[in-house]
């Protein structure tokens, strides 16, 4: 679970491993969309993470899902919240100085 943004990560994101199948949850999509972003992988067959199969075991991504949705729960963990200031214009203006 790392709900934050750091110039050297991937980004905020959290994950859950179950036996062979590992999901990812990418927090800034989760905030800004209903179903949000969600990457599974059996890592026997897949140990590179190349092959996202959400949409082929939905039932699957749904298992990992609640198990990470109520482990966070279970410890309180902190979620990303939007930023009702945040302007993606001056952001830019401000990385090309």
């Amino acid at each position: 679970h790392y709900p934050h943004y750091h110039s050297s990560s991937i980004g905020p994101c959290g994950a859950v491993r179950k036996g062979d199948y590992k999901l990812l949850e990418w927090f800034d999509e989760t905030i800004l969309f209903p179903y949000g972003r969600f990457e599974l992988y059996n890592l026997k067959q897949d140990i590179g993470e190349q092959n996202n199969l959400t949409k082929k075991m939905p039932r699957k991504t749904r298992e990992l899902r609640e198990l990470l949705t109520n482990w966070r729960n279970q410890v309180n963990a902190q979620m990303l919240t939007p930023n009702p200031n945040y302007n993606p214009k001056k952001a830019r203006k401000s990385k090309k100085q």
